[in-house]
């Protein structure tokens, strides 16, 4: 692939409108955002249940980060006053979301938008390394297209989609660093934003971690090669910079309301040490076998990128680069030997330089016709191919998304409904899951939970069912929720009354889910 550049007026040069080429490049770069923020909204909007076309997003894990981020913006403490195993910093984000709205996901969707529109905005500008503007802007609603409707995006509000620009961070520097100065490490000031940037996913979620990981050890092992301790101890200094500089409002904060044994005990020894690590190497190849089988088309593509790197003349430096953010994204994903759904989305950052690669081979076969007479479009002509492909992209998301059946339902149908109509007649409207991963009914109701451990999280933690045991046997919340399977528990019944059961969809059309609310006993 060949380093494509494209000669341009100088800025302060007029044009022959009046207009300065700092005019124009301004005027290019509004229509490219807003471009892609179209990109965006359509993608988001057709492939994730946050959307206003979907009903409700009834994804635990979105449920929860919406209650904690809520609780958190309602004056508790995260980890201290409520339990939750992510980082604050997507409880931030999430309560921010529910400032916008504090019982429907409009603010997640927003957020969903912002934030593809951001990674979208660093594939064009590593695609622009390689490939003609206009090919690069074509395209984009392709590559939005793949991954969000992959299956890994699942129901939409993972970590992994809302800080995929920062996973794929790295991989941008290091194309850009490489192709524009023939290094592989960028500038200190480069250096210092992937510190604050690593500091992100370290206070979002530490297992995306893994391609800042690669990016340190290649860069440090690059300059003790060379012996320059020089630029070695200025590009460490710069990296904890920037991470310092990210970290310190969340050290603050806990810091502040006396929870640094908190956030240290739950969210780093907890996730680190109570979570059974698989030893099982048939394991964590089936692991990986799943995702890449849910996820073929962008994990293919990934390969294909890979692939093109490794016969390509670029330099061993680059190609070595390149292997180890690719090797340590997808070894500290799977490390921990759990394995969810969407933990593969983690990985749909590689998938971007094979797109590039898949379009500059699309470039070559038009010029090739174009040898043969078939004339380049015009301004018009390309706005209408544009548009046709964005079309045509967002119709592939849809069918493809497994998410798109949920789009029929209708919200007053929803299980969740009658259950928030039940328990608004009630004067006090506390709750709790009991036995389940938050079901959605906090964010329906809009109830702030009252207890510290509000839902059952997968983590193996004794206190967890202990506190949620007492609350139930001291009857703490006026509203139990729970899955229709705990309906005879003894403990439940000796303390609350069943008041109605209802059924719904989950992931798929024929997957059903029965739920029981409870309410407590007056006697």
């Amino acid at each position: 692939m060949a380093d494509i550049r494209h000669s341009a007026p100088a800025i302060g040069d007029k044009l022959e409108n009046g207009s300065t080429a700092a005019d124009v490049a301004r005027r290019q770069k509004l229509l490219t955002v807003i471009y892609f923020l179209l990109i965006s909204t359509l993608m988001i909007g057709l492939c994730s249940r946050c959307s206003p076309l979907y009903p409700f997003n009834n994804w635990n894990d979105a449920n929860c980060f919406f209650t904690t981020g809520k609780a958190m913006f309602s004056g508790k403490v995260v980890y201290r006053d409520i339990y939750e195993q992510k980082g604050i910093l997507l409880y931030f984000l999430y309560g921010l979301c529910y400032l916008v709205s504090s019982k429907t996901f409009l603010g997640v969707y927003i957020l969903e938008v912002l934030c593809l529109t951001g990674f979208l905005a660093l594939a064009y500008d590593s695609a622009l390394l390689f490939l003609r503007r206009r090919t690069a802007l074509i395209l984009m609603p392709i590559i939005a297209a793949v991954l969000c409707g992959s299956y890994s995006f699942y129901y939409g509000g993972s970590v992994e989609e809302l800080e995929l620009a920062l996973v794929y961070l790295p991989i941008y520097c290091m194309l850009k660093s490489y192709f524009k100065s023939g290094d592989c490490i960028p500038s200190p000031r480069g250096i210092f934003i992937l510190g604050a940037s690593a500091a992100c996913l370290l206070w979002s979620k530490f297992t995306l971690l893994g391609i800042y990981i690669g990016y340190v050890v290649f860069t440090a092992v690059l300059l003790i090669k060379r012996r320059d301790w020089k630029r070695l101890g200025c590009a460490a200094g710069m990296f904890v910079c920037g991470a310092a500089a990210a970290s310190l409002p969340w050290i603050i904060y806990f810091a502040v309301n006396n929870a640094l044994g908190d956030m240290l005990t739950v969210y780093f020894y907890n996730n680190l040490f109570l979570y059974a690590v698989e030893k099982s190497l048939f394991k964590y190849l089936f692991f990986l076998g799943g995702a890449f089988y849910q996820n073929m088309l962008f994990l293919v593509i990934a390969i294909v990128g890979a692939i093109a790197v490794i016969r390509s003349k670029y330099a061993p430096k680059f190609k070595w680069g390149m292997f180890s953010l690719y090797f340590c994204n997808v070894f500290f994903i799977y490390v921990g030997g759990i394995a969810f759904e969407y933990y593969a989305y983690g990985m749909a950052a590689l998938s971007v330089f094979g797109f590039i690669v898949l379009a500059g081979k699309a470039e070559k076969l038009g010029d090739a016709w174009r040898e043969k007479g078939l004339k380049r479009p015009g301004r018009q002509g390309f706005a209408a191919l544009a548009a046709v492909t964005l079309l045509c992209a967002a119709g592939f998301a849809h069918c493809v998304s497994f998410n798109s059946y949920y789009m029929k339902q209708d919200r007053d149908e929803l299980w969740l409904r009658h259950f928030a109509d039940e328990i608004a007649q009630s004067e006090e409207q506390t709750l709790l899951n009991y036995g389940c991963l938050d079901l959605g009914l906090y964010t329906e109701t809009g109830a702030v939970p009252v207890t510290r451990f509000f839902c059952k999280l997968n983590i193996p933690l004794d206190e967890m069912f202990d506190e949620m045991n007492e609350a139930v046997r001291t009857r703490k919340t006026e509203w139990i929720v729970c899955s229709a399977k705990d309906e005879d528990d003894a403990l439940i019944n000796e303390n609350y009354d069943l008041v109605c059961k209802a059924s719904g969809y989950e992931k798929k059309a024929d997957d059903v889910e029965e739920y029981c609310l409870f309410r407590r006993k007056t006697a």
